[in-house]
């Protein structure tokens, strides 16, 4: 869009527009930006007003110097040397007498007003309002009014080729498919607790009340299955699928396996760990990929890491606090008494069975990072890289550390992506604001914003709303 199409007396900044903002997007750390704001004939003192960090944001002003008589400012400004994000407005004097000023700004005694520009939200070009405040952009701030964003990344960033345009398919592995030699009664002898529910009929409705002494638990399985995936993989070829996605395969008590069991083996309904490592061949020889579904901010209460319901050699975390005995899991727990002297624990959004991980402590992250540990252990089995599940309850440095062991693992081409269910560019989570898109942490994200934009058109909507996600 051409400059002469916007009206120049009334005032604009279009960050998405190369007029405004060039380059526009995510810029490299140490890259020069030029900003242009078209503002009124009438104003003074226009100044560029950034503030920039990542733990503690610090404040700047710059005057900015005027093109055109009729109104046009401009500034060169060079970005931050280390990865951050930079927020941006304008702060101008202005007659209150000009007649293009919104109705609740104008007054014709002649008073000059201090007025800010920044970003409004929902705009075809990325164009701002007029505000009477300045934006807040701090952790505990209310965001309003909204700055202009520019993401400053890591200069040295590189991602994975393989994902570079890569159609990637995710499976709930134990619903795609069983295998063409499955055997229901094998199925149930295979762990056979009293809380799971076995489908024999592949179509029977899901469980959603559990057994009577249980309730609910996730606890019901239709025998999916590893070799099922891979008798299914000229099907998946077929459909032009690079990358498989697959949700947890770790072994596990429930059948979404979030609640994980053993990191380093995957579940025995599956098939265990030479189904997949069966499947990563026959991907292989296809040149597909797999990325594996990584829950490290909670295990399952009924783990070997855990063990509350003993039903794993040896001493675990909950035993060990219970009891006053030894184990090599009870400090990646945090335990208390309850009133009536029972075992309380901090767990996911209060879930018993998702007791919380202190991703800080350092024998987990050996566990974790180091030699023969669980990253160490699935990419040396073919995996490509992992999917975080819940990254807003891992630390960044936690992030960091996945990421530069996976790189480390796989030359450079190993994958780290995150379940980020909002913009990930300026996501703040307990109090900070995290550092995913800045290059040293995560290739990419799960990108739910443009799920929900996509599924809005495609039922209905307007293409330029879809565009402008």
């Amino acid at each position: 869009t051409d400059s002469k199409d916007f009206n120049k007396a009334r005032c604009i900044h279009a960050s998405r527009l190369p007029e405004y903002r060039k380059p526009f997007g995510a810029r490299p750390t140490a890259s020069c930006v030029d900003i242009f704001f078209d503002t009124y004939r009438e104003a003074s003192n226009v100044t560029f007003c950034y503030t920039y960090g990542l733990y503690n944001f610090t404040y700047h002003e710059e005057p900015m110097y005027k093109v055109s008589d009729e109104g046009r400012y401009h500034v060169n400004l060079m970005l931050p040397s280390e990865s951050s994000v930079l927020f941006y407005w304008f702060r101008f004097n202005c007659p209150g007498y000009v007649e293009d000023l919104p109705d609740g700004m104008r007054t014709g005694d002649g008073r000059y007003l201090t007025l800010y520009y920044a970003a409004a939200l929902d705009t075809p070009n990325g164009e701002g309002t007029l505000y009477m405040e300045p934006p807040k952009v701090g952790a505990n701030e209310d965001k309003y009014p909204y700055a202009f964003q520019i993401t400053v990344y890591n200069k040295e960033f590189k991602t994975p080729d393989f994902l570079k345009g890569a159609m990637i398919y995710q499976i709930f592995p134990d619903r795609f498919s069983r295998d063409s030699s499955f055997d229901y009664e094998k199925m149930i002898n295979t762990d056979n607790r009293s809380e799971r529910i076995y489908h024999e009929d592949w179509y029977e409705d899901v469980d959603t009340k559990g057994k009577p002494e249980t309730g609910y638990l996730a606890c019901d399985f239709y025998g999916g299955s590893l070799k099922g995936i891979e008798e299914r993989l000229d099907y998946i070829k077929d459909l032009v699928i690079n990358v498989l996605y697959l949700n947890p395969i770790f072994e596990a008590r429930s059948s979404h396996r979030y609640d994980t069991a053993d990191y380093l083996n995957a579940d025995p309904i599956l098939g265990g760990t030479e189904a997949f490592l069966s499947l990563e061949k026959a991907c292989e020889k296809k040149g597909i990929k797999i990325i594996l579904d990584g829950v490290f901010s909670h295990t399952g209460a009924d783990s070997k890491y855990f063990n509350k319901f003993d039903r794993y050699e040896g001493v675990g975390a909950y035993k060990a606090f219970n009891e006053g005995c030894e184990s090599r899991y009870r400090s990646w727990y945090n335990f208390s008494r309850n009133p009536d002297g029972s075992v309380g624990y901090e767990s996911w959004w209060g879930f018993p069975d998702l007791p919380n991980i202190n991703e800080d402590d350092l024998s987990y992250r050996s566990f974790i990072f180091g030699e023969d540990g669980v990253v160490d252990t699935w990419i040396s089995r073919g995996a490509s890289g992992f999917r975080l599940d819940v990254s807003d309850e891992l630390p960044d440095s936690f992030i960091r550390q996945m990421r530069q062991t996976v790189k480390e693992k796989t030359n450079g081409q190993g994958a780290v992506i995150g379940e980020v269910w909002e913009d990930a560019s300026n996501k703040y989570s307990h109090g900070e604001q995290r550092q995913y898109l800045m290059g040293n942490e995560l290739d990419g994200v799960m990108n739910y914003p443009f799920r929900t934009a996509a599924i809005a058109y495609l039922l209905g909507g307007d293409a330029s709303a879809f565009r402008d996600v």
